[in-house]
């Protein structure tokens, strides 16, 4: 009996951490999409916003979605080519950093 009580406590506790790391995650999207929504707007206003590509780019990179990153770092760096130059020091692309794609985009020379 005891041993069923322990196993029913350890499976609430799991539901109880599941559940909060489903919140978190959730909290998480909900921060990114309105500036996406407003960076978004700002290239359907102006396609030549390289400012609004690269914060794009920074907000794909920092959820993971690194085709969709490099597509409007590509634009970025299309519109302003001061922005490779950015793109190197910019922490907000470290999760971008192991990608070969990335590295061809940043240092085309090499």
């Amino acid at each position: 009996m005891l041993a069923r009580l322990r196993i029913i406590l350890v499976a609430v506790q799991l539901l109880i951490f599941r559940s909060d790391v489903r919140r978190r995650l959730e909290f998480e999207r909900e921060k990114v999409h309105p500036p996406r929504a407003q960076l978004k707007r700002i290239v359907t206003d102006n396609d030549n916003a390289d400012y609004a590509f690269y914060g794009l780019a920074v907000l794909a990179s920092m959820t993971g979605d690194s085709h969709t990153c490099l597509e409007h770092l590509t634009e970025a760096i299309r519109h302003n080519p001061r922005n490779r130059i950015q793109a190197r020091s910019d922490s907000d692309f470290q999760d971008m950093a192991d990608d070969p794609r990335f590295t061809e985009l940043l240092y085309p020379e090499i």
